[in-house]
């Protein structure tokens, strides 16, 4: 079945049981019928193995925003923390359309390390980073209600002209927008209308639909040139927010990792 949607509440159903295996060897929740019901199961075996130590979900942060505007430095700045889950991938676009059971089974014990997660108690907090995820808040309050969002917001015009010159080298030659297969740059930007990038600028939008999903304290929005001035208080609020300890990597260790 494919019922990962918008409209997934994410509560698994009561009579559904979990299997007594090795839970961290063994995935237990790969019979189940919907991927929602699958990261219901993950966090009730989490809560249990965890002692309710902590919520935990899958993914516990979601670092998000548009192309260009500092997704992949959060994602490896998080990832430096001690208390956070060791990934190779960070944009999984997981989240961005409908999933089955079999998809969320392989992303929770593939992408999100369910083993390494389980040995460590699930005292680690999972992460998961996709610039155009901002955009289907609902999926991922489907797979845990109590996410914690870090959104990250660039000027509207600097940031579609960082994506536009991003998509014009020869990593997305075959994914060019269609104004830059027929025009130059500049000319692109005469006309925004046609490139479908610019609609992730919309923030208004994007934070109403979040605030819809989540409580208002389980997000956080900040402006990039913030982050950019003053990376070393962003990273600080940002741990204070997701509820891990406070740390410090040394100076030298914030930089842009793909800057534009």
């Amino acid at each position: 079945k494919n019922e990962f949607s918008p409209f997934a509440d994410g509560y698994v159903r009561p009579e559904v049981p979990v299997p007594k295996v090795d839970v961290c060897r063994s995935f237990p929740c790969r019979t189940l019928d919907t991927a929602a019901d699958v990261f219901a199961c993950a966090r009730r075996i989490a809560a249990a193995v965890n002692g309710n130590a902590r919520t935990v979900g899958f993914p516990d942060i979601f670092i998000g925003g548009g192309m260009k505007s500092g997704t992949t430095s959060r994602f490896e700045w998080l990832q430096a923390h001690p208390e956070v889950a060791k990934q190779e991938t960070k944009e999984t676009h997981f989240f961005t359309t409908n999933r089955t059971a079999r998809e969320a089974v392989d992303f929770l014990t593939r992408q999100l390390s369910w083993q390494h997660l389980c040995k460590s108690r699930f005292k680690l907090a999972s992460l998961e980073a996709t610039a155009g995820g901002a955009g289907f808040p609902l999926q991922y309050r489907a797979a845990n209600p109590a996410l914690r969002a870090v959104l990250v917001l660039r000027e509207p015009l600097t940031r579609t002209i960082s994506e536009l010159q991003h998509r014009a080298t020869s990593y997305f030659r075959g994914d060019r927008p269609e104004c830059l297969r027929r025009l130059f740059l500049q000319q692109c930007l005469y006309d925004l209308k046609t490139f479908s990038g610019f609609k992730t600028s919309h923030y208004g939008a994007i934070v109403q639909q979040w605030l819809h999903s989540f409580p208002r304290d389980q997000l956080m929005v900040a402006r990039f040139e913030d982050m950019v001035a003053r990376p070393a208080t962003f990273y600080a609020d940002m741990l204070r927010f997701a509820g891990l300890s406070p740390f410090d990597p040394g100076l030298s260790f914030f930089r842009a990792a793909n800057s534009g």
